[in-house]
């Protein structure tokens, strides 16, 4: 039916063929059991009835074609679904590299934040004495960050 031409007479029977069979099969004064089957026979008859030619030969090339057209559309089917999981896998390993650099930028900005509530703590950390405590203070918590950083970058986590 791929190489007849739209609305060609095969093409009016099998869409006849599949109201009878999924809709009406009075319509070829036929009756389906309660599976929904019907007799091969009974249907060829019924549908010779309504003056649309039908015989096994052309019910056979119907079925051939439809069995193509089902493995065509599981073929597809399994492209769009290998497809489909190639994009989530991309989509994961972007955000897990996000994750990854968020991570190491936390770990960065960490350390500062725990010399500074170190410092800020009411107890002797013997620098109290020390006139440039401060600066000595900030200049560790830049070194030791600036070190982290040179370190994620090396490893390539920034």
């Amino acid at each position: 039916m791929g190489n007849k031409k739209a609305g060609s007479s095969e093409e009016r029977l099998s869409v006849f063929l599949s109201l009878v069979l999924r809709h009406q099969p009075e319509a070829a004064g036929i009756t389906l059991d309660e599976h929904g089957w019907a007799d091969v026979e009974d249907l060829i008859q019924g549908i010779s009835g309504t003056g649309r030619p039908m015989d096994m030969e052309l019910l056979e090339d119907v079925v051939i074609e439809l069995k193509q057209a089902y493995n065509t559309v599981n073929i597809y089917s399994d492209i769009l679904t290998g497809t489909m999981d190639a994009f989530a896998s991309i989509i994961s390993n972007n955000v897990n590299a996000i994750m990854k650099r968020m991570t190491s930028l936390s770990i960065t900005l960490m350390i500062p934040t725990l010399i500074a509530s170190f410092y800020g703590m009411n107890v002797d950390i013997h620098l109290e004495g020390f006139p440039y405590a401060f600066i000595f203070i900030i200049l560790i918590s830049v070194i030791l960050s600036a070190g982290t950083f040179i370190w994620f970058r090396k490893i390539k986590w920034f």
